[in-house]
C-alpha cells in the first residue's frame, strides 16, 4: 500500500517551479491582465504559418528585404536604411498603455529606421524595425554564428502573426501565434525538441498586453528580475499540454489565476491514461485515480486541501478486484484497514490510530503479534494473493 501511495505522490505532485522551467524560457511575452480559459487542441501548429514572416514591412527605403536566415552585414544595412540606431544607446524607451515608445536620445523625437546590436566579432546580434516611434515590422535576433535565433512581428508596438525561436541547427524550437479578436489577444505557444517533435502546447487569452522582450533575449538580466517575471508569467497560463519525444501526449494541466485548478491527467507513452486528479487553488482537492498500462485501475482515493481524506482503495493490478480498503482523516490512517482475497473474502484487518498501526488479525481470527505488525507495515507480510 505504501508503495502505491508513494508512486501516486511522486507522479501527481506537480510543482509550479517545474512548470516555470519548462514554459517560461520559451515565452516571448510578459502579460499583465486577467485570463479566461480557452480550449486547446491536440493538433500541431500548422508549420505553413511559419514561412511568411519574411514578407513583412521593412520600413524606410525598403529597397529589398533583409535576408532572414543569415545575419546581414552592417554595410548592406546602411545602404537600405537612412537611419541606423545602436540598440539602447541612441534611443530611449517610454511605456504608455502597455506599449513601448522609442525616442531619439538627442532630439527626443519618435524614431524611424532600424536598431541594431553587434557581437564582439562584428556579426549582427539583433535588428529591430522602427516607424513613428513604434516597433513596426520585425524584431530579429541572431546567433554569433550568424544564423537566425528568433523573430517576432509587430504593428504599432503590438505583436501579431507568428513569433518563432530556432535551434542553431535551423529546426524550430518554439512558436507563438498571436490573434487579436474583439480586443482580446489569443496566444498559442508550441515548443519542439531539436528533432522537430512537439513537446508542449500552451494557450492563453489576454485583455492587456505588455511586452518584455528582455526576459528571453537578454543574457545579462538580473536573476531576481527574471524570477519576478516568471512569477508574473504564471498569471497567464490557462491550459498546458506536454508530450513525449514520440509526439504522444504525456500531461494535461489546467490553470486559473496562476495556479493549478481543475483536472490534471498523465498518460503512458502508449496513450493509455496513467493517473487523473483534481486541483483547486493550487492544491490537490477531490478524487484521484491511478491506472496501470493494462487499463486497470489500481488505486482510488480523495484529497481534501492537499491531504488524503476519506476512503482509499487499492486494487489487484492483474484483475482490478479490491485488494485493500481503509480511511484517512486529515492525511492520517484512522480506524480499520481491510485486506481482501481476489474473490472478495476478507484476508486480514488492521486497526490504525492517528496513523499508527496498533492491532490486527487474520481472517481466521488469529491476532498478529507486534513483530508481525511491523513486518506487515513494512513488507506486506499479510499475503492475500
Amino acid at each position: 500500500m505504501k508503495k502505491l501511495i508513494k508512486i501516486f505522490n511522486n507522479n501527481l505532485n506537480l510543482k509550479i517551479n517545474k512548470m516555470r522551467k519548462i514554459f517560461f524560457v520559451l515565452f516571448f511575452v510578459f502579460f499583465s491582465g486577467c485570463t479566461t480559459i480557452s480550449k486547446i487542441e491536440d493538433k500541431p501548429v500548422n508549420k505553413s504559418l511559419l514561412t511568411d514572416n519574411n514578407k513583412e514591412l521593412n520600413n524606410d527605403k525598403n529597397k529589398k528585404e533583409i535576408e532572414r536566415n543569415i545575419a546581414p552585414k552592417l554595410e548592406d544595412l546602411k545602404k537600405m536604411y537612412d537611419k541606423i540606431y545602436i540598440y539602447e544607446k541612441d534611443f530611449i524607451k517610454l511605456e504608455s498603455n502597455n506599449i513601448t515608445h522609442f525616442l531619439d536620445i538627442k532630439t527626443k523625437e519618435p524614431i524611424s529606421g532600424i536598431g541594431i546590436s553587434l557581437y564582439e566579432n562584428g556579426v549582427i546580434k539583433r535588428i529591430i524595425v522602427f516607424k513613428n516611434g513604434f516597433v513596426n515590422g520585425f524584431d530579429r535576433n541572431y546567433y554569433e554564428s550568424g544564423k537566425i535565433k528568433d523573430e517576432s512581428l509587430y504593428k504599432d508596438g503590438i505583436p501579431y502573426g507568428t513569433g518563432i525561436i530556432w535551434y542553431e541547427n535551423g529546426n524550430i524550437k518554439s512558436t507563438v501565434i498571436y490573434q487579436n479578436q474583439n480586443g482580446l489577444l489569443n496566444i498559442e505557444l508550441t515548443e519542439h525538441d531539436e528533432n522537430g517533435n512537439i513537446k508542449i502546447i500552451v494557450k492563453a487569452q489576454k485583455i492587456e498586453i505588455k511586452i518584455i522582450y528582455k526576459y528571453i533575449f537578454d543574457d545579462n538580466i538580473e536573476e531576481e528580475k527574471k524570477e519576478k517575471m516568471e512569477q508574473d508569467l504564471l498569471k497567464f497560463l490557462v491550459e498546458g499540454k506536454k508530450y513525449y519525444e514520440s509526439g504522444q501526449l504525456k500531461e494535461e494541466r489546467l490553470f486559473k489565476n496562476g495556479v493549478l485548478d481543475g483536472e490534471v491527467k498523465n498518460y503512458y507513452e502508449s496513450g493509455q491514461l496513467k493517473q487523473e486528479g483534481l486541483f483547486k487553488n493550487g492544491v490537490r482537492d477531490g478524487e484521484y485515480k491511478l491506472y496501470n498500462e493494462d487499463k486497470i485501475m489500481i488505486e482510488k482515493g480523495k484529497y481534501c486541501n492537499d491531504v488524503r481524506c476519506g476512503v482509499v482503495q487499492l486494487f489487484y493490478p492483474d484483475s482490478g478486484e479490491l485488494n485493500t480498503e481503509g480511511e484517512y482523516i486529515k492525511g492520517k490512517k484512522e480506524g480499520k484497514f481491510t485486506l481482501y482475497f481476489k474473490k472478495g473474502a476478507v484476508c486480514a484487518t488492521f486497526i490504525y490510530k492517528n496513523d499508527k498501526l496498533i492491532s490486527g488479525k487474520s481472517r481466521i481470527g488469529r491476532k498478529y503479534n507486534r513483530a508481525e505488525l511491523v513486518n506487515w507495515e513494512n513488507t506486506l507480510t499479510a499475503n492475500c494473493n
